[in-house]
């Protein structure tokens, strides 16, 4: 009985969310085209009865609707279902499903990211930027991010693509090896925070706060040499550092140059963070590894080691056998070519057994001299 009564309030509930949440979504029919102002922003997902995909789609629509409304964005959330509303389908070109876009001043912007709610969610933040950016002369190039307008100045940012390239990246976020090495081409440092894979400790999560404050409120400050994040998989900064750092900890990484910098002393506040961000700008913090020869060689040499560890491990004799491969075949290269190398004292002696005598005169030459 009390089983029964369980699933009975389970049920009451989830209809209750669901309901709440799609209080958040509004239905759009054709009638949308006449009803709509040009200076509403609208996410619009178009789907179709016998869409699996729009069906996977739905319960994060109603979370995105949500979402956006509890904080307050301007941003309105709406649905079409294509096969009713052939109309407006038309108008916006749905061709396939689900399709998602946005509409701000009454420009279309088409969404081809991931369906997730993040995705969408930095989709939706990144198009709809601030309303009112205080521009004070045109033409001007604008860059929206992190919920703020940056205006590029070409005496102060160089070149645009540079700057663009530089700025392309959030302030903060959670960094993974392809976007790591993505930023080097910036010319960027990244500060970041390794911690943990699943459940952060408390010493973690103390090492991203604090990453994240010091992103956020000294933007101005740092955001023109610096990237900050975290990241949660440390193998890629162990084969740059060439060794197995301590997580939860914090590095500045130079991908330029496969360079690192490592905090000095124990980083418990925030003044902390902001003397060594400073001696990293200032040279008074040592820059560590490189892309030169020497380091070249040790990486080859770590990388290789890596490698063939697990192997060694595993199957030692077929490690072995790989090992000793190359090492017979090049010694079998190293005699051949000794064998094949010619003689110098040999070729000389040759040389001077061989060489024409001086032609003999001629008798008649003698007797007229006489």
């Amino acid at each position: 009985m009390s089983y029964r009564r369980n699933r009975v309030l389970l049920s009451v509930l989830l209809w209750t969310w669901m309901l709440m949440a799609s209080a958040f979504v509004e239905e759009l029919d054709d009638s949308f085209i006449e009803t709509k102002h040009s200076d509403e922003l609208w996410i619009i997902k178009f789907h179709a009865p016998w869409c699996t995909f729009c069906k996977q789609l739905d319960p994060v629509w109603h979370q995105i609707g949500s979402e956006l409304r509890s904080i307050g964005s301007p941003v309105r959330v709406g649905e079409s279902d294509a096969t009713v509303s052939t109309a407006l389908a038309k108008e916006f070109r749905v061709r396939t499903y689900p399709a998602i876009l946005m509409l701000k001043n009454d420009v279309k912007y088409n969404y081809a990211g991931p369906r997730t709610k993040g995705g969408i969610l930095d989709f939706t933040d990144r198009v709809s930027g601030p309303l009112d950016v205080g521009l004070t002369s045109l033409p001007a190039v604008l860059l929206f991010k992190d919920g703020m307008s940056f205006s590029y100045n070409e005496e102060h940012d160089g070149d645009l693509k540079l700057w663009i390239l530089r700025e392309r990246f959030p302030t903060f976020h959670q960094i993974d090896s392809y976007t790591l090495y993505a930023m080097g081409e910036s010319g960027k440092l990244v500060l970041l925070a390794l911690v943990e894979g699943r459940h952060l400790s408390d010493e973690s999560l103390r090492y991203k706060d604090l990453v994240e404050k010091v992103a956020s409120d000294h933007k101005e400050a740092y955001s023109r040499s610096f990237y900050f994040g975290f990241m949660e998989d440390s193998s890629y900064i162990n084969g740059l550092v060439m060794g197995e750092l301590i997580v939860p900890s914090l590095i500045v990484v130079n991908l330029s140059i496969d360079g690192y910098f490592l905090p000095l002393d124990p980083v418990k506040t925030e003044r902390h963070l902001l003397d060594f961000l400073n001696g990293v700008l200032d040279g008074s913090v040592e820059s560590l590894g490189g892309n030169g020869f020497t380091q070249r060689v040790k990486r080859f040499v770590y990388e290789t080691k890596i490698a063939l560890t697990p192997l060694f491990r595993e199957a030692p004799e077929l490690g072995c056998l790989l090992l000793s491969v190359p090492l017979i075949i090049g010694a079998i290269f190293c005699y051949l070519c000794i064998k094949n190398r010619p003689n110098l004292t040999q070729d000389q002696d040759n040389t001077t057994l061989q060489e024409p005598l001086p032609p003999r005169r001629n008798k008649l030459a003698y007797k007229k001299l006489d």
